[in-house]
């Protein structure tokens, strides 16, 4: 039980360490300010972890976006990282 909990502690952190550049950029751009030189990037998804107690629910989502200058660097990033766990009481 000890091993699994230190396992999900585990990707709990990979996930927070990977999403908070996303978490705390800039607000999305207006579309206005996009010129034909600005390349957009995004990812959207969603997982449900495998918890080891059946009572428990651990979802995660992940909605992020970034705009990329001439030089294939980014300008801007914005999206959405949640985290739900859910159990009976």
């Amino acid at each position: 039980m000890l091993k699994t909990s230190l396992r999900a502690a585990a990707v709990l952190a990979l996930v927070a360490a990977v999403a908070s550049p996303v978490a705390i950029a800039a607000p999305a751009p207006a579309l206005a300010e996009e010129s034909a030189t600005v390349l957009r990037s995004s990812l959207r998804g969603a997982a449900r972890m495998d918890y080891p107690v059946a009572d428990e629910d651990v979802r995660f989502s992940v909605d992020a976006h970034s705009t990329y200058g001439p030089v294939s660097l980014p300008t801007r990033s914005w999206g959405t990282f949640r985290l739900s766990h859910s159990y009976r009481s």
